[in-house]
């Protein structure tokens, strides 16, 4: 069976005698489908692996563009006033801008 689209888990369950499963989704605590309504049963790899990134893109992107600095605007002789901060409080939660659901 060299066909990839036999490996695919949906065909794996359909060939499966013992299971009694039409949805791979119910055998996994994770299952991810990149493209659950393509209109075809194959996608290939390079694809599958591409499309969640595309999708995750707009979440990647920074909240502030860059700061241009011009040398002009650096007192190089100027110390560096620290600030208080506290940190934790701020970073309660740095990975929050990420949470979104994927709807299988």
């Amino acid at each position: 069976m060299s066909d990839k689209g036999t490996s695919r888990l949906e065909a794996a369950l359909e060939n499966d005698q013992v299971l009694h499963v039409d949805d791979p989704k119910l055998l996994f605590d994770h299952y991810l489908n990149t493209l659950p309504e393509q209109g075809s049963k194959t996608i290939r790899t390079e694809e599958a692996a591409l499309i969640p990134l595309a999708a995750l893109r707009p979440k990647l992107n920074p909240e502030n563009k860059p700061v241009n600095i011009q040398k002009s605007d650096i007192d190089e002789n100027k110390e560096i006033e620290h600030m208080e901060t506290n940190v934790e409080e701020k970073l309660e939660d740095p990975l929050s801008r990420f949470d979104w659901t994927f709807v299988l």
